[in-house]
């Protein structure tokens, strides 16, 4: 059995239409953010004079902005370093005045292998509540590498 293509120059040409087409398409504007938009923020977070390790940094904001309210976030790593995100990973907080809370989220099973683990905060909510927190931040344009946090 034998095919036979016919790539006239009608065909080419319509091709490349296509593929240009295509190309110009993924190259589009990105969609508007919801919100502010973010600047790099970046920390690390000390529990009982140790690194942090799995905390979950939130930072919320104190005057409400335009857009979309939410809190900027980040998760400790293993030496209690974090980045925070509002849009995208690692993508920092919009400029502005923070309070600053903290969770030590640990999965808590039932025992049931059907029943979805619980989520409970190590800290038994002592750093979790924003109009009780000792903990603010300031994030302006440009790269920001905030004080550790000290907790105790």
């Amino acid at each position: 059995m034998r095919y036979e293509f016919d790539c006239g120059p009608r065909r080419l040409l319509a091709a490349a239409l296509v593929a240009g087409l295509t190309v110009a398409a993924g190259c589009s504007e990105p969609a508007p953010l919801p919100g502010p938009k973010p600047t790099p923020v970046s920390g690390s977070v000390v529990y009982q004079g140790r690194p942090a390790v799995g905390f979950r940094v939130a930072l919320h904001p104190a005057q409400p902005w335009e857009g979309a309210q939410f809190a900027p976030s980040a998760t400790t790593d293993a030496e209690g370093k974090f980045q925070v995100h509002s849009y995208r990973e690692n993508d920092g907080a919009p400029p502005g005045e923070y309070v600053v809370t903290f969770t030590w989220p640990q999965e808590v099973r039932s025992g049931d292998p059907d029943d979805a683990p619980r989520i409970v905060d190590r800290l038994r909510g002592k750093f979790s509540d924003p109009r009780r927190s000792e903990f603010s931040a300031t994030v302006e344009n440009g790269e920001n590498m905030l004080d550790p946090f000290v907790l105790k």
